[in-house]
């Protein structure tokens, strides 16, 4: 698992030969619309991004241009404001409002 932290999409290009590929993606920021470069999510290719934003936020976190990046990755995309509280045990990723999401 890689966590982007507050890192943007300057960042991001520099540190993804370091990172390599990742099972999943604390998408960083928020999922604001600067924090997930195209090129950057293609290097380390997540399988899963998970996104902590609050529902309605003022910002409207997350931005559609990010959701847009994952999606035409083929990458899924959990988000708090939709999920809840998001947990990983093992192999399994959790939300508070569904239960079991997926075995990775």
């Amino acid at each position: 698992m890689a966590v982007a932290g507050d890192a943007d999409r300057a960042v991001g290009s520099k540190i993804a030969p370091l990172i390599g590929q990742v099972d999943m993606l604390k998408v960083g920021h928020h999922g604001s619309r600067t924090s997930s470069d195209p090129a950057f999510i293609a290097q380390i290719d997540p399988k899963l991004a998970l996104i902590s934003a609050g529902v309605n936020n003022r910002y409207g976190h997350p931005h559609e241009e990010t959701l847009e990046t994952f999606a035409a990755q083929g990458v899924p995309v959990l988000n708090t404001a939709d999920r809840g509280m998001i947990w990983v045990s093992g192999q399994q990723v959790f939300t508070q409002l569904t239960g079991a999401e997926a075995g990775h």
